[in-house]
């Protein structure tokens, strides 16, 4: 007969998901859709920023920003934010966007095909994706055929346009272009002091979600949407 005094285990505390955990396990992509946004003058322009919303069940945004250059180099630079509230990305967006003279609201398959589309253009040259991508690509849809195929244009006249930012490695990326499609067959204009300053890019790291386990111990993956000064863009390898 069992012993009916026997004592139970304890149950095993619940292991918690860090944020960079959280996203890439693919459970932000299972997040809804709340809004997609895209520089006001993308049309005009090479270089444009995205930002792609998801929503919570508590009403606060998970959202990934991207820095594209259609004409070159890709995804300059990108960022995975986690749990905010509406009033925290208000001022956030406010300061990304305001060196393009506002945002305009962009419908999910064209914002991924500008962000996916820009990333092999830009890989065929030899550029690959800013390293964060590895994090916020998972705030994005799967990239399969699910996904409407939109004609947009890389390049500006049908070949590689480089216009250098303050971060850029100007020689290499030179070198790049002309190993990838020789000599005399891009556009290059030099930038010394660019209006559009690419070093105001951030992210999150300090986070708090009723509905969702995670750990934001030593999680530097995501940065912090505070710290707007402190980062800056890689230079482009």
């Amino acid at each position: 007969m069992a012993n009916k005094n026997k004592k139970k285990k304890p149950a095993a505390p619940q292991q918690q998901m860090s944020p960079t955990k959280y996203i890439t396990s693919g459970r932000a992509r299972l997040l809804p859709l709340h809004q997609c946004w895209i520089s006001h003058d993308w049309k005009e322009s090479g270089l444009c920023t995205i930002v792609i919303q998801r929503e919570h069940k508590t009403g606060n945004i998970t959202f990934g920003t991207y820095l594209v250059d259609r004409h070159c180099l890709g995804l300059k630079n990108t960022a995975a934010i986690f749990s905010k509230s509406e009033n925290e990305i208000t001022m956030y967006l406010r300061q990304i966007f305001q060196a393009h003279g506002g945002k305009i609201p962009i419908d999910y398959a064209l914002a991924h095909n500008i962000i996916y589309g820009a990333i092999a253009y830009a890989e065929d040259l030899g550029f690959k994706p800013e390293k964060d991508w590895a994090i916020s690509q998972f705030i994005l849809e799967e990239d399969t055929e699910d996904i409407e195929l939109i004609d947009v244009e890389f390049g500006k006249d049908g070949r590689p346009m480089f216009i250098n930012g303050p971060y850029d490695n100007v020689p290499k990326i030179i070198a790049k272009l002309e190993a990838s499609v020789g000599k005399g067959n891009y556009d290059f204009i030099a930038m010394i002091n660019p209006d559009f300053g690419d070093d105001d890019f951030f992210g999150s790291n300090d986070f708090d979600d009723d509905d969702d386990d995670f750990d934001d111990d030593d999680d530097d993956s995501v940065r912090n949407i505070n710290d707007i000064e402190d980062i800056t863009y890689e230079e482009v390898k």
